[in-house]
């Protein structure tokens, strides 16, 4: 009988050890479940307690983040084009990640500025977002966001006061 409930017991984590090898790959000092990041979710788990690592509990991502840590998986760098167009909350993330993991120092991470172009690409975005009938807060709040960047200084004021302050009323009219 001591037999029989020692194989059960093997056979127990057998099973959760299939399971955690099927579904996490490691991610600097973490282990990343990339059946969840397949649906849009990270989850970064702690390789030997399995618990979900602080300030990152499972939080769903966009498509451009995910792409950008596949892609990091794939090729052990960086691509800073993906990391510019992550919105300023998931660049917030990613950097979180990227000095939890210690990836930061072992893949030269540096935070990405926009610059004035991709400011501009960013707002024709949004335009082309809101003029195709998204009209969801967040992203008027972005695109808000972005008219405020591209009204300062030092952007040499691409988009003017009068312009700026016309653009948000009818943002916030909407």
């Amino acid at each position: 009988m001591d037999q029989k409930g020692i194989h059960l017991t093997n056979s127990i984590k057998e099973t959760k050890d299939s399971y955690i090898i099927k579904r996490y790959i490691r991610f600097g000092k973490f282990d990343l479940n990339h059946y969840k990041l397949n649906q849009n979710v990270l989850l970064l788990k702690y390789p030997v307690s399995r618990g979900p690592v602080n300030k990152i509990k499972a939080t769903k991502i966009t498509n451009t983040l995910k792409a950008l840590i596949i892609d990091i998986l794939d090729t052990q760098k960086i691509n800073e084009v993906l990391q510019k167009k992550l919105e300023p909350d998931e660049m917030d993330l990613f950097e979180l990640v990227m000095m939890k993991s210690g990836l930061d120092t072992q893949l030269n991470y540096k935070r990405q500025k926009m610059t004035e172009d991709d400011y501009v690409n960013r707002f024709d975005l949004l335009r082309g977002l809101l003029l195709a009938g998204n009209n969801s807060k967040i992203m008027k709040d972005q695109l808000i966001e972005v008219i405020k960047i591209l009204n300062s200084t030092e952007y040499n004021k691409k988009i003017s006061d009068i312009d700026a302050k016309e653009l948000i009323e009818i943002l916030h009219d909407l």
